[in-house]
């Protein structure tokens, strides 16, 4: 593939990621259910979900970008992590989002990799 064209795969993919982890996030913040009250899970929830709203806004930007995939890695782990202690191995969508933060991850080993696309 033509470096060029992989540039803007990438940046494609972190702005594509960026915006789907935001959404989703304030989606699982709103949607807390009532079953939720009162367990470790309700107070978990908004810190997890605060810090991957800060994670995809962080990769958002080419010049922090390193660190927003950092952070929602560590996010994403953590929530899989959650799922499965409550018996909930429906992770595929989290096992994607953290294959793509990693995508971001590794590209932006170089500095000017991420920007120079954007």
């Amino acid at each position: 593939m033509n470096p060029s064209r992989t540039h803007r795969a990438i940046v494609a993919l972190r702005f594509v990621l960026g915006i789907v982890v935001v959404i989703q996030s304030v989606r699982a913040l709103l949607s807390r259910g009532a079953d939720l009250h009162g367990s470790l899970l309700a107070h978990v929830l908004p810190v997890l979900a605060g810090v991957e709203i800060l994670g995809a806004l962080l990769m958002l930007v080419p010049r922090t970008a390193r660190l927003g995939a950092g952070v929602l890695m560590g996010v994403f782990a953590a929530a899989i992590l959650l799922h499965g202690l409550h018996g909930s191995w429906d992770v595929g969508g989290l096992i994607v989002y953290a294959a793509g933060a990693w995508v971001i991850l590794a590209s932006a080993d170089e500095p000017n990799e991420i920007s120079a696309a954007a």
